[in-house]
């Protein structure tokens, strides 16, 4: 937690978290930040002011299988990688409680994707999000392949997604 001793009207107060270790053989990351005005922190206490603060959460995972990091995803329901070296990371800023920049991309084998937007996480109307998505390469799960082959069905796409409490819509293919 950094701030100045005494708040002035462009003074900020900023508070870091950072984590890093292992999940199974995948290494994980997450950097956060928070800034807000310090006279507002001094007034309001530091946890109600951060509630409306300048954030920045930048997370990363990757392991030398991307069939695991697709597999703790849930994505390995809908794409087959191999066993090669993946990783996906996010970044996401805005105001803490309204609508946040997002962007991530995931590589893993052959499943090479991004998606850029804005994401909204709670509120009064749920959680929302509205993306754009560049699959550059993805090999899609043929229906009844249990036995995870890495031979699927070749995907290129790009398009918007959007995303609410009551649906998920694909478009503008």
């Amino acid at each position: 937690l950094d701030g100045p001793s005494l708040p002035t009207a462009v003074a900020k107060t900023t508070a870091r978290l950072s984590a890093e270790g292992q999940i199974g053989g995948l290494r994980a990351s997450v950097h956060a930040q928070v800034d807000e005005d310090s006279k507002k922190t001094a007034s309001q206490g530091i946890l109600a002011a951060f509630g409306g603060g300048d954030i920045r959460l930048d997370g990363q995972i990757d392991g030398d299988d991307g069939g695991a990091l697709v597999t703790l995803l849930g994505l390995d329901k809908i794409v087959t990688v191999g066993k090669q070296p993946g990783f996906v990371n996010v970044l996401a800023t805005g105001k803490a409680g309204g609508a946040l920049q997002v962007e991530g991309r995931i590589i893993a084998g052959a499943l090479d994707a991004k998606a850029a937007g804005t994401a909204k996480v709670g509120g009064d109307q749920g959680s929302s999000a509205d993306l754009r998505l560049d699959v550059a390469h993805a090999n899609l799960r043929l229906p009844g392949d249990n036995a995870g082959a890495v031979v699927g069905l070749p995907l290129t796409l790009h398009g918007r997604l959007v995303v609410s409490k009551e649906a998920a819509k694909l478009d503008s293919l």
